[in-house]
């Protein structure tokens, strides 16, 4: 039976009494819940998706758990979170650009926060040898390193960068406090904490957009100068193995994931001018494609690749065209594409992450001007392996968007940052926001979010190289 989803939230007797009725327009199943410290604005809505207009939603008796708001937490910033992680000891660490680098409980609770200028992008590991956790972030011309020995007191250690106001890549880690980094000079940079100087790999081009690590001893490398290209580095030698040039004089390559079958996922955008993508599987090996997909739509980063090897992506079009989900099989075949709903304005917000339970996560936000009108609400929403929608869950009425950079916790919770504009202010603030979803953590595929897992590893092989 086809059952209509909805928030318990703890109410006993709270239920929805009937099927999810085939209308024109979805219905909207409202709960009232106790206040939290966000407010009496923060009330979570659940409703039965339109079985006329989507695809039908798979039950509630299969969902383990009943998708829900748990906290909702102030930054005080706005903008966007840039990146986010789970620290060594399960604290959820954010970056935003004004803000800086905060740290909270899984609870939502405050631990700690360092001002830091520029985008920060993060990634955490825990050192063996000295028995400490690192969160490790690069903004500007730095790497900053911090470091909390095992029942000790936080420190900070730094890099300065090889070149002054440079606006560095996320570093890739190749040991204990060494890290890669690209710079504008088109340079790859070796270094390490307490070591002066740093050893240079030159790849020609412009400055590296991207770096992913096989776990192997490769690294590979999204060159952004004239040629645009894909370039395959061995660490050791610092030599490069091979390049690739994907597209155009009008070609833009995007994003990168590495799929558990020796192949590399390239997202490109063979001309900027035109909605077109092509997502390309290339030999690790040497850099030869193995198969190309060319679609209707821009690519809206990043690629995912779910446990069976099936390559996952989101793509934007112009308003007058749906934006859309699609999956890959082996060799590029498409099982199927998932369009957003036009006619409710929304459009899509972020990828996600793909869950134990193989259920992929994605925010959808109103793409119109001005406040969005009732059941055109931000939302999150769940799709299964096969392309059916498993449950949704819209934002109350002060959330105006869904921010990049979800994480996705082992005991179910998703972390996400909204755009939050409370009805007594003029002014809309930065949020986290924990929902609890059914799935069980991150799933164990060979690239369930962007950079690869909930410690922006980059890494294939795991957290640590």
């Amino acid at each position: 039976m086809k059952l209509a989803l909805l928030l318990l939230l703890g109410l006993p007797g709270c239920q929805c009494s009937s099927e999810c009725p085939v209308s024109d327009r979805p219905v909207d199943l409202r709960v009232d819940r106790a206040p939290t410290d966000a407010g009496p604005e923060f009330l979570p809505t659940v409703r039965c998706v339109d079985t006329g207009k989507l695809r039908t939603v798979d039950v509630a008796p299969s969902l383990p758990v009943t998708p829900a708001i748990k906290w909702t937490r102030s930054i005080d910033a706005s903008g966007e979170l840039t990146s986010a992680i789970i620290g060594l000891d399960g604290e959820i660490v954010v970056a935003n650009p004004k803000a800086g680098v905060l740290a909270a409980d899984s609870d939502g609770t405050p631990l700690w926060s360092i001002g830091w200028p520029g985008d920060a992008w993060l990634y955490g590991y825990d050192d063996p040898t000295t028995l400490a956790s690192r969160i490790v972030f690069s903004s500007n011309d730095e790497v900053v390193v911090l470091v909390w020995p095992k029942g000790g007191a936080g420190n900070i250690k730094s890099i300065k960068g090889p070149l002054a106001d440079d606006q560095m890549t996320k570093p890739v880690r190749l040991g204990p406090d060494r890290f890669l980094v690209g710079a504008s000079d088109g340079q790859l940079y070796d270094m390490e904490v307490g070591v002066a100087g740093s050893r240079q790999i030159h790849i020609g081009g412009g400055k590296p957009l991207d770096i992913v690590a096989d776990g192997q001893g490769s690294v590979y490398v999204i060159s952004s100068g004239a040629a645009n290209e894909i370039v395959a580095v061995d660490l050791a030698s610092g030599s490069v193995r091979w390049r690739r040039r994907l597209g155009g004089a009008k070609s833009q390559i995007l994003t990168l994931a590495l799929d558990g079958q020796e192949g590399l996922a390239v997202g490109v955008i063979p001309d900027w001018t035109q909605y077109v993508t092509d997502i390309v599987m290339l030999d690790r090996a040497c850099g030869a494609a193995r198969w190309r997909h060319s679609t209707q739509g821009m690519l809206r980063p990043p690629i995912l690749v779910d446990a069976d090897g099936d390559v996952v992506y989101g793509l934007t079009l112009n308003r007058k065209a749906p934006d859309a989900i699609e999956r890959l099989g082996p060799g590029g075949v498409l099982r199927w594409r998932t369009e957003i709903e036009l006619d409710k304005q929304l459009e899509l917000g972020t990828i996600g992450v793909i869950g134990a339970d193989g259920a992929l996560q994605t925010s959808l936000n109103y793409a119109g001007t001005g406040d969005w009108p009732p059941g055109q609400e931000p939302r999150l929403r769940a799709y299964s392996p096969s392309g059916r929608i498993l449950w949704e869950l819209l934002m109350p009425r002060t959330i105006l968007s869904i921010t990049r950079a979800p994480l996705l916790l082992d005991d179910g919770s998703l972390i996400i940052g909204v755009k939050h504009h409370p009805e007594t202010s003029l002014v809309a603030e930065l949020r986290l926001v924990a929902i609890q979803t059914p799935s069980p953590g991150l799933a164990h595929a060979p690239w369930p979010r962007r950079w690869h897992d909930n410690l922006n590893s980059s890494n294939l092989a795991g957290p640590t190289p």
